[in-house]
């Protein structure tokens, strides 16, 4: 019976700790484990890969301090592959202030109907086994309390700076999307290459996407858009390449022509603002690379964020997708063509990847680190 709370930022932490103990004086048997501050440290990742794995039920607390914390993010996505029963819990936002993967699951305001509802919920999916009396005379004995050291922290931090980035959310714009492996490449990869990617990709925005949230732009106009936006956040997708061993990144800071767009110049995977990722054909000089079948694909659970905001593109945050796409090692070394003046592709032993990466590259590693 593990449940766990995600959280972020000091008053989010404080606000799940006293959601912890009031839970706990609930029923002692539960195991309610709280997010670490240091979720995304190298030294404590496997702990918490190990703890999100074994989730029976999910809670997120929501303030205008974590909008977009990407410890969040990533933990969203992880535990909804683990269980059904999520439940974000609205304490100082809005309806509208609800980012992507939030929105998709129930969610409550802090209240004591809400929260009577939510105690119900965890009772029935935890099977605690638990009354309708002794819900009522629990809830009655211990409510008020609750309710007042939430309020003294709210009240304490109401003049907390939300984070730099937010979502323009309208409340009408629900869209759930298939992200699997197996809907978007398919079930059977025998035949699949490298230069098959980009077009599944194009695939599933021209079948999945509604027509509302396409977008044509630029040098990538078509028939067949390759980019969709929801509520003010791009959607996108990046591919890290490996054997299993060794990884291939980007050299961000040696490639300008490729980074105009870009602020940070560090170590990266192979991610665009394009959907369909066709930017990996300027970052990889060496075309026998896209020839290259593929061995397996992995869906990286978690998103990156990135704020694509400069003179290149109107201010939006750009939500990424990620695959570990697995080659043979013979051709993991194609994507690396050091012969080529023009090529900033270099090959990383996964645990020796730098320390300078940017969110998807971090992502990419977390998961690679913890994946046989």
């Amino acid at each position: 019976m593990n449940l766990f709370i995600s959280c972020a930022g000091q008053y989010g932490q404080k606000l799940a700790n006293e959601l912890r103990a009031w839970l706990l004086s609930f029923n002692q048997e539960i195991q309610v484990i709280v997010s670490a501050e240091d979720v995304f440290s190298a030294t404590r990742w496997q702990e918490e890969q190990a703890k999100l794995s074994n989730v029976d039920y999910g809670i997120f607390v929501l303030t205008k301090e974590n909008i977009n914390a990407p410890q969040m993010l990533f933990e969203a996505g992880v535990i909804s592959h683990q269980t059904s029963h999520l439940c974000p819990i609205l304490f100082d936002r809005l309806d509208s202030e609800i980012e992507i993967p939030f929105r998709q699951f129930s969610f409550i305001s802090f209240n004591q109907e809400a929260v009577l509802k939510l105690l119900r919920n965890i009772n029935t999916a935890l099977s605690l086994e638990a009354s309708n009396e002794q819900l009522a005379d629990f809830f009655d004995k211990r409510w008020s309390s609750f309710e007042q050291a939430i309020n003294a922290i709210l009240e304490e931090n109401k003049y907390a700076h939300p984070s730099k980035i937010r979502y323009n959310v309208a409340v009408q714009n629900q869209v759930d999307l298939d992200f699997s492996v197996a809907h978007i490449f398919g079930n059977d990869l025998t035949n699949l290459t490298i230069k098959d990617l980009p077009e599944k990709l194009k695939q599933f925005v021209a079948h999945d996407v509604e027509e509302k949230y396409k977008l044509y732009e630029g040098q990538y106009d078509t028939e067949i858009p390759t980019t969709f936006i929801v509520n003010s956040t791009r959607i996108s997708t990046f591919f890290v390449f490996t054997d299993g061993k060794s990884v291939v990144l980007f050299d961000r800071a040696r490639s300008q022509k490729q980074t105009m767009q870009v602020k940070n110049e560090v170590y990266d995977v192979f991610g665009s603002v394009q959907f369909e990722n066709y930017s990996l054909y300027k970052k990889i000089s060496n075309q026998d690379f896209f020839a290259v079948k593929v061995k397996d694909i992995l869906y990286i659970p978690g998103f990156a964020l990135e704020d694509n905001s400069d003179q290149f593109f109107r201010k939006e945050t750009v939500l990424m997708v990620g695959y570990a796409v697995y080659l043979e090692t013979d051709d993991l070394i194609k994507a690396v063509n050091e012969n080529d003046s023009n090529s900033f592709t270099e090959l990383y032993l996964i645990q020796n990847m730098p320390k300078i990466l940017t969110s998807k590259a971090a992502l990419a590693k977390q998961f690679l680190l913890t994946t046989k």
